[in-house]
């Protein structure tokens, strides 16, 4: 008896589990790219650091798992040397997706090298050996598709470079044509990222388009010292969030809530703004009794404590954790700025809110139009930063007149190119 009524809830369990739908596996989303979608780890080359939108697309896309491959300097084609294109070919299988965004460096061809590992031709179709299109489809949309994943186009986007008239330049000639109509031909999702950031730069100009992007420790390269190819953490993230946006009204994902712009602590704030300073205290051991000796932070905050740039309270207490707000960046500031030179009346405050109102006439004594935000962004804390940089960079007369060439950006991406 007892072996029967086993038997029959074995047979039940095994009824029961045919009845009960498998759990779906979670598709994974490769991204194919270049320095402008690729991780960053710490470059100390950047007063800024330089951030690609990879990094934080997964963040606005729920539901998938999310695994950037692009690589900084490489084209559609050198990027087929690489490990990181064996594992997407070995990785991707049916249901994944696979976000392709190249054009930056396929139009390279200043030397012989790139012309025979990066450059296509943006000319010819996809049948065309040598073409972009040609390396798009052979190289990442026919592979994608034959495994049963689903490739997504992305054109490059834009350089902040601007023409005498205020609008953006061109940045990219035929290449990013080629996307769209390689897209239209073949019926694939393409967002238009080149249009869409161009539209976005002559939107808030070539000033408040500076906000977006990353600075040089040196600046003498480039123009003033911005970085005008890559994104800064802030942008890196608004460009992701901008990405999803938009796969979402093209229905091939969900979008998870609202663009993430809230201001940052005040231990990064105050990292931040050392390094774009670039103050350095070989003598500031003395920290604020509360700061972690292992706080990516702590070291930062030593040396703006030994300028007098940052104050705790009567305890000794920094309190690096807690959200800056918008009258402390503004105290930091000016007191980072007469540091390195800048001459401004003394402040004068007696009261926080004297003090807070005497930097922001002092700062506007020295050409800076800034002022107390009660609702403060993660935008305003890298709009502080970035004011910081061009004023020192003012200050110190180390700007460069020129745009930085091809080549020069490309130096500064340290890019090594396996030949196979």
């Amino acid at each position: 008896m007892k072996k029967f009524i086993a038997a029959l809830i074995t047979s039940a369990m095994a009824v029961s589990a045919l009845c009960v739908p498998a759990m779906a596996d979670t598709p994974d989303v490769f991204i194919a790219g270049d320095s402008t979608a690729c991780e960053y780890g710490f470059d100390e080359n950047y007063a800024l650091p330089r951030a690609g939108w990879g990094m934080y697309f997964g963040k606005y896309v729920p539901g998938v798992n999310v695994v950037d491959y692009a690589l900084s300097g490489r084209s559609s084609k050198s990027f087929t040397t690489e490990d990181n294109y064996y594992k997407l070919m070995r990785d991707v299988g049916e249901g994944d997706y696979v976000i392709i965004q190249f054009g930056h460096n396929d139009a390279k061809n200043s030397s012989d090298e790139d012309k025979e590992l990066r450059y296509t031709d943006p000319k010819g179709d996809k049948d065309t050996e040598g073409s972009f299109k040609n390396s798009l489809y052979v190289n990442y949309i026919k592979p994608v598709q034959e495994k049963g994943a689903t490739p997504i186009l992305l054109t490059p986007i834009s350089r902040r470079n601007f023409e005498d008239t205020g609008k953006v330049k061109d940045s990219h000639g035929l290449y990013d044509d080629a996307v769209r109509e390689l897209a239209e031909e073949l019926g694939i999702t393409c967002v238009d990222m080149t249009k869409i950031t161009e539209d976005l730069y002559n939107g808030v100009g070539e000033d408040g388009s500076m906000y977006y992007h990353a600075i040089y420790n040196n600046r003498e390269k480039g123009k003033n010292g911005i970085d005008n190819t890559h994104l800064n953490h802030w942008g890196g993230e608004r460009i992701a969030y901008i990405t999803a946006q938009n796969l979402a009204k093209a229905g091939v994902f969900t979008l998870a809530g609202e663009f993430d712009d809230r201001p940052v602590t005040r231990g990064s704030f105050t990292q931040s703004l050392v390094r774009v300073l670039q103050l350095t205290d070989e003598n500031a051991k003395e920290n604020f009794s509360d700061v972690d000796k292992s706080a990516p932070y702590a070291d930062a905050v030593a040396v703006a404590k030994a300028y007098g740039i940052v104050l705790g309270d009567d305890k000794a207490v920094f309190d690096g954790e807690r959200t800056v707000t918008s009258a402390e960046m503004l105290l930091m500031l000016e007191r980072g700025l007469r540091a390195c030179g800048a001459e401004m009346p003394e402040n004068t405050g007696a009261t926080m809110d004297e003090h807070v109102q005497s930097a922001v006439n002092n700062l506007k004594s020295i050409g800076m139009d800034e002022s107390v935000k009660v609702n403060l962004s993660s935008k305003d804390c890298y709009a502080i930063l970035t004011d910081a940089f061009n004023e020192v960079t003012e200050l110190q007369s180390l700007q460069a007149e020129k745009e930085q060439s091809l080549d020069e950006i490309e130096a500064t991406e340290n890019v090594v190119l396996d030949k196979k």
